[in-house]
């Protein structure tokens, strides 16, 4: 009789258990594969507005999915959110927020071999600030001076290098 309890909970341990992570993810993602893509593109902002980045992923690979294409808007703010994912205090290991920080990097050199100039510089801008966030500040200079010979108007553009090299030359004044 206690064994016939004990393989009884067994069987009802996972459906009694809390959600985890990984369980929300799996069920987030089923969700997005049923809808359109602008639909997923608009509830993957609506997750990064409520502090969901990781929840946003599987909505964000759906509306590309759906583009047949990298549009920018949606590159940028899939880029944005792998690279919350990778900072969120979730994600556990350094294998992991690798992923996250790779994926988002490889997404914005994809699309920015397709991209109109304009585009292309405010995509290797993205690629900037990911660099900068991960800590790698020689190719975070790097990836701002290709945005400004993409576009050179973009004052922005000119201030963030500037302020980075300021940042390099002064590493014992955090305040820069």
């Amino acid at each position: 009789m206690l064994a016939l309890a004990g393989v009884a909970a067994l069987f009802a341990w996972p459906r009694l258990a809390p959600r985890t992570p990984f369980a929300a993810r799996a069920a987030a993602a089923d969700s997005a594969g049923a809808l359109d893509g602008a639909t997923a593109y608009g509830e993957a902002l609506a997750r990064v507005q409520r502090g969901q980045a990781r929840l946003s992923l599987p909505f964000f690979e759906r509306a590309l999915a759906a583009s047949n294409s990298l549009p920018p808007r949606i590159v940028l703010s899939y880029a944005a959110a792998l690279q919350d994912a990778g900072l969120d205090p979730l994600t556990r290991t350094a294998v992991e927020r690798h992923r996250y920080f790779a994926r988002a990097l490889d997404l914005l050199e994809r699309a920015e071999r397709t991209a109109s100039r304009a585009n292309a510089a405010v995509i290797e801008y993205r690629r900037a600030y990911v660099l900068r966030v991960i800590g790698l500040p020689l190719d975070t200079v790097d990836a701002i001076e290709a945005a400004i010979a993409r576009d050179p108007s973009v004052e922005d553009y000119r201030q963030s290098r500037d302020g980075m090299i300021d940042r390099l030359r002064h590493p014992e004044d955090p305040a820069r």
